[in-house]
This record gives structure tokens, sequence and C-alpha cells, in this order.
């Protein structure tokens, strides 16, 4: 597994019934059916709300080349001083990302399939996953192709202080592997049967909490398992009883242990807090007609940020360690300008949040803005555009912290007729005393 590294670099959901387009493609037996039929670009906002059919199930589609006139570009990041930008570009298009930072280094995971936006992707079943490295002026350090099990087909990482941790979905279930700085395996890889869409938050001891999806009693349900830093289960849960939209949604560990984990189910978006022990000991409901939950934990408190798909706005408030607002709700942004995913990350006493741009299709964004958060007033004036104009694309993008006053964010760029993707990478200076050029040469 280990390839050329630098010197000095020593680490759906089969429940869709009432969802749009999934992260990865709907399960039936629970891993193995084929992707969705891909929304349509024009689709009403309407179409948000539970009235939504189910959708149709078609075969794979045929594998066509890309068309030469519609090349990928290397000007993927607006055009500002706060930004430094770089591509990373893959032999295989990547479709699904993690990102993580440790220390000054930015880490990104990739698979090549399991994304039904990419016309161009082979047939379900041939993905592979990698993880590269870069340091903080994006230059690479490394990048390898991880040994996994079978064909994967979704990815999350996440870091330790003396690891990565990456978890790759395969036909075979969730497949957690830690990594050292060298790209070497640093204990027992651990495989959850059967599991989808993962998503990873890790405890300061450095076990790591697995959200994923799974089918259990004829029941497609959203479940938490702990694996120690020794690759040992210690338990698994239940959290939620409907897996709906399983890739849009947040996990973060809070202070003084436990975990925040927040999804949507039918009715719409739920936080739980859920103890080391596994134990459930608080539940709430946000509002109906709700989807796509991000969290963060600030320390003290939480930041929690979700869209209305009634009144197609995206909302934030900060919360407790029960996941019960304990402060203000605020409007961020909402169609014709934002609807989609948006991670968040805390900010001193507010909080950085990540915007996508809405298009009409699920997860799919015309432009990224990165915008502050007070807690009191809401968003700040002066959110900084992302993504640069024209007709290319992003899909899932990521946010981490990389230190007190930059942030790494990364995100799936497509060419303008979705038949092609690199990996976009950008650090921005998130300080609103920034001053002076950050932004690098595409590469």
């Amino acid at each position: 597994m280990r390839l050329d590294l630098e010197p000095g670099l020593c680490a759906c959901a089969a429940a869709l019934t009432l969802a749009a387009a999934c992260h990865a493609p709907p399960p039936t037996t629970p891993l193995d059916r084929p992707p969705l039929d891909r929304p349509t670009v024009d689709e009403p906002a309407r179409a948000h709300t539970l009235a939504r059919p189910d959708p149709q199930l078609p075969g794979p589609p045929p594998v066509a080349p890309p068309p030469i006139d519609d090349p990928l570009t290397d000007h993927v990041c607006a055009d500002d001083p706060r930004i430094a930008c770089a591509v990373h570009r893959p032999e295989v298009s990547p479709h699904l990302l993690g990102l993580a930072v440790r220390g000054r280094t930015i880490a990104v995971a990739w698979v090549t399939s399991g994304n039904s936006w990419l016309q161009s992707r082979a047939v379900m079943g041939t993905g592979a996953a990698h993880i590269a490295w870069f340091d903080a002026d994006l230059r690479p350090r490394g990048e390898t192709r991880l040994d996994v099990a079978a064909n994967a087909l979704d990815i999350d990482l996440v870091a330790t202080s003396d690891a990565w941790v990456v978890a790759v979905q395969t036909e075979r279930g969730v497949e957690l592997q830690r990594l050292a700085d060298d790209a070497t395996l640093a204990g027992p890889s651990t495989t959850l049967p059967a599991a989808a869409t993962p998503g990873l938050a890790t405890t300061p001891a450095g076990d790591v909490l697995v959200v994923h999806a799974a089918m259990r009693s004829d029941r497609y349900a959203h479940f938490a398992t702990l694996v120690d830093r020794r690759g040992r289960v210690a338990w698994e849960r239940e959290v939620f009883t409907e897996a709906v939209e399983p890739n849009f949604g947040g996990q973060v560990y809070t202070d003084g242990g436990g975990f925040l984990v927040g999804r949507r189910e039918h009715a719409g978006v739920a936080v739980v807090r859920l103890e080391t022990d596994g134990r459930l000991t608080a539940r709430r409901d946000v509002a109906t007609s709700t989807e796509y939950p991000a969290l963060a934990w600030c320390g003290g408190e939480g930041r929690l940020v979700w869209t209305d798909f009634e009144a197609l706005k995206i909302r934030t408030a900060a919360i407790d360690r029960r996941g019960d607002a304990s402060g203000p709700e605020h409007v961020l942004g909402g169609t014709p300008e934002h609807f989609n995913h948006s991670p968040v990350l805390c900010d001193r006493a507010g909080a950085i949040v990540l915007l996508g741009g809405y298009t009409g299709s699920t997860g799919l964004s015309n432009r990224i803005d990165l915008a502050r958060v007070d807690r009191e007033r809401g968003a700040l004036p002066g959110a900084i555009p992302v993504l640069a104009a024209g007709d290319h694309t992003a899909y899932d993008p990521r946010l981490a912290r990389l230190d007190a006053r930059r942030v790494a964010v990364a995100w799936i760029s497509l060419n303008a007729t979705q038949t092609q993707s690199q990996i976009a990478l950008a650090v921005i200076e998130t300080s609103p005393e920034a001053r002076g050029p950050l932004r690098a040469e595409p590469r």
C-alpha cells in the first residue's frame, strides 16, 4: 500500500423513499443496488417537500468518453487575496471526499465511484480509494491507494493525535483503517459488515465514532458504532429508526464526553445525545420539513446548521450538550442563492459556515461562500466567495480548521457537462483583520 512520499511526512440508502439523490448509491441487499436516476437541474423548489414520489431506479448508464470540448479547468477558486488555491487531478475522476487536518498537514481522501452526478463513472463496482497529503501551502506531500477488501463507494476521514483514520464504504460494509504519517497501517483495520455512508467523529483518546446506515430486520436505519484505538468495536447503537439522506449529516464529540449526532428522518432533522458508553440520553426534533444537518462543538456549546425546505432557507443556532437551542436562531441564506448541506466550524464566539449555492439539484452547488456568523446577530457582512465563476459546479464540500486564522476547504469540482471531475483545495484566511495575498498558483 505504501507509495512514494516525500521525506518528513512520518500518517444511502435503501430507504430513500422521500429523499433526493444520494451520496452513495442506495443499496437493496443492501449494497449492490443500481444508482438513482439523476435529478433534473431545473427541478422546481417545491420538489423538496415531503410529497416527493419514490425515485425511479434504472440500471447503470452507459459509459461515454468525456467530450474533448469540455475540459476541466485549473481556475476553480475565486480571485480573492485571502484564498490560496490548488487543484489535484487524479488519473480517475474522484467522486466523493473526506478531509482532515493534523498539525500543518492537510489530508484528502476520495473514492472513484459512488456519485451518481458523474456521467462518466464506470459501471458500479469498480471504485478505488485513495488518500493524499498536502502541506499548509497546498504543496503535495504524498499519495497512496488504500488497500480495501472490495470496490469502494464512499469515504470519510478524521485525524487523531497520532494517526489518520479513514472509513471506506465497500460492497462488504465499512472498513476503518488507521494510517501513520508514512501511509503505513498504524493498527488493525476494522470492518462493519453491511454498513454504508460513514460519518466519523473522534475522541481525545483516539477512539472513533462511526455513524452509518445499515439494514437491520428489514429496516434501513442509522447506527453509531464506537471503535477504540486498537480497532475493537466497543458497542453499536441504533440512533435513528429511518435513514433518509444518510450522507448529509453531522456528528461531533462534546467536551466532558459524549457525542451529538444529527441526521434527517422522514419528518425532518433530529439531534441525539450519545454517551461514550453507548447510552442515548437526549433527543431533539428540530422541525418538520428540514434536512442537511451540520454540527460543530465550540467548547461550552455547539453550533447546528440545517435547511428548511418549506421556507427554502438555511438556518443556524447555538445548541447545548443535549442538542437543545441555547441561543437565537438565524437565517443564513436561501434560494435562489443558497440551499445545500453547509458544513460549519467554531470561530471564537461565533462560527464559520460553508454555504452551498442552490441549483435545484441535491448536493450540487453553483457557488460556495464562506460566511462568518455571530452567535447573537447572525451572518456578518463580507462573506468570502470561494468558487470561481464559470460553468463548473461543486459537490461534497468539506471544511476543516487549519489554525487559528485559517481553514482548509475541499470539494469535487465537476466540468460543465459533469463528465469529469477533480479535487479542488483551498486554504482561506478567515480573520476579519486578514491582509496580504494568500493565493497560490493552481497545481
